[in-house]
Parts: structure tokens; C-alpha cells; sequence
């Protein structure tokens, strides 16, 4: 997704490294990460710790990213044996910090403290204990959240299979059972 509106729309990594200071009080070193939607920065601190800056992209609902707090918050008071991506607030008390970037667009920023590890797309081998531990921790989520209700979750998502209709339009771009 490297196009011209994508780098228009991303920042530096020293870019990040000034939001984090300025709205967080933490001095860091950002590095880019991979994101489908925000733009996100790994941020090491000189002691040691290590966070998530999210930087939406604009026009990001901010009813959403209160709901994803929400879940988390949630998820936190559930004290599951999991290390969980958990918000910190900023300067203000605020969990989502609306900036305006160097184009005039509202965004919002969010940090999340860093959970070490691997993603599961790069752990080898998927061994039966791997994917069981997957498996635990996905009924642990879930059970946690069971009863959880944000207004901003009522929304369609291209990735939930009940609303799946909508690849048909793109079968001719596969060939066979690819």
C-alpha cells in the first residue's frame, strides 16, 4: 500500500518521537511498524520500557477507538494470565489525543504498553502445545468479554464471515482454489 496518499498521510519516525514527548512525557527512539490501519511506532525508552504509538489515520471515528479502550479496560479488570496491549493515558488523562497533522487533518494518537514476543504468522513450528496455547488464550478473551457491549462495535468488518458477500465481486482475481 505504498502509495503517494499513504505517504502523504504517514510521518517520521522522529514525528513520532515528538508526539510521544509532547503528549505523554516519554523520551524514546521510534522505529515503523506494519499497520492495516493506524500507522504505528514501537517507542524504547532510555529505561527500558517499551510502547505502542498509534497514529489513526484522519477521519477515524473516535466512538471506535474509544470502544477498543474500552475492550482493553475491560480485558485489564478481567486479570487474565495474558500480557495485554493495555492504554495509557496521556498528559490530560485521555486515552485517544486528537492531534492535527502538519496537512490540517485531525488524527488521533494512542499508547499502548509493548507486549514482547513474536506474532503468530512468524512462530515455527505451529506445534499442537503452540496452537492449544492459541486456543486457550482465545476462550480466555472471549469469556472475558462475553456480555460486552460499545455502540461503535455495530459496524460492518470486511474480515467477519456473516458479511462475506461482498468478495464476490473481486472471484475473477482468483484462479482454481487459490
Amino acid at each position: 500500500m505504498a502509495s503517494s496518499s499513504y505517504t502523504h498521510l504517514s510521518i517520521s519516525e522522529a514525528q513520532a518521537e515528538r508526539l510521544a514527548f509532547q503528549h505523554y512525557g516519554i523520551r524514546c527512539q521510534a522505529r515503523m511498524l506494519p499497520g492495516e490501519v493506524d500507522f504505528n511506532f514501537r517507542l524504547d525508552t532510555p529505561n527500558g520500557a517499551s510502547y505502542t504509538l498509534k497514529l489513526s489515520r484522519p477521519g477515524a471515528d473516535p466512538k471506535l477507538l474509544e470502544m477498543q479502550a474500552a475492550v482493553l479496560k475491560r480485558l485489564e479488570k478481567a486479570a487474565l494470565p495474558l500480557q495485554l496491549p493495555l492504554p495509557v493515558a496521556d498528559r490530560n488523562g485521555q486515552l485517544a489525543t486528537s492531534v492535527q497533522d502538519e496537512h490540517g487533518h485531525q488524527r488521533y494518537i494512542r499508547l499502548l504498553h509493548w507486549v514482547p514476543g513474536k506474532v503468530f504468522a512468524k512462530a515455527s513450528p505451529h506445534s499442537p502445545a503452540l496452537l492449544e496455547s492459541l486456543g486457550r488464550a482465545c476462550g480466555q478473551l472471549s469469556r472475558a468479554l462475553e456480555g460486552f457491549y460499545h455502540p461503535a462495535a455495530e459496524r460492518p468488518f470486511k474480515w467477519d464471515p456473516s458479511g462475506l458477500p461482498w468478495v464476490k465481486e473481486y472471484e475473477h482475481l482468483f484462479k482454481g482454489q487459490q
